[in-house]
């Protein structure tokens, strides 16, 4: 089993959202997922975004659709967007102005999200990476 690299449909989303609820603890926050087309997000250039309010723990959770995604060193794995956006919920009583700080947690939130979705299916952490060589690659320079 390895994990769930596209969601066939939202109700795979769904499904996904809600295991993942109850593996981060996170089964007291109301959470929409929806996958999405890059105008749909309030950020630019990103692969997903969480939108949550706090105070009233309430989410949505926008996901990439895979044909946007584009060509990056990394494989698109709609459930490791999912998780590492379910972890801003997690982490969000540590959300802040200041960029540093933001960027350091952010980095973190992704290596957690990796490494939890290679502990749920036994897999090694390259399996994420999309690298591929031309031939030319190999020619002297």
């Amino acid at each position: 089993m390895t994990p769930i690299e596209k969601f066939s449909n939202i109700q795979e989303a769904i499904a996904s959202l809600n295991e993942w609820k109850e593996r981060l603890g996170l089964h007291h926050w109301t959470i929409k997922v929806e996958l999405a087309e890059p105008h749909e997000f309030l950020l630019k250039g990103c692969s997903g975004e969480c939108e949550y309010i706090l105070t009233t723990k309430s989410a949505v959770v926008r996901i990439l659709k895979p044909k946007y995604y584009g060509e990056r060193i990394l494989k698109y794995c709609a459930e490791r967007i999912l998780v590492h956006e379910l972890l801003h919920l997690a982490w969000g009583h540590l959300d802040t102005d200041n960029d540093g700080f933001n960027n350091l947690a952010h980095s973190i939130m992704e290596d957690m999200a990796r490494a939890l979705i290679c502990a749920k299916y036994g897999i090694d952490k390259n399996w994420f990476d999309d690298i591929e060589y031309k031939e030319e690659d190999n020619e002297t320079v």
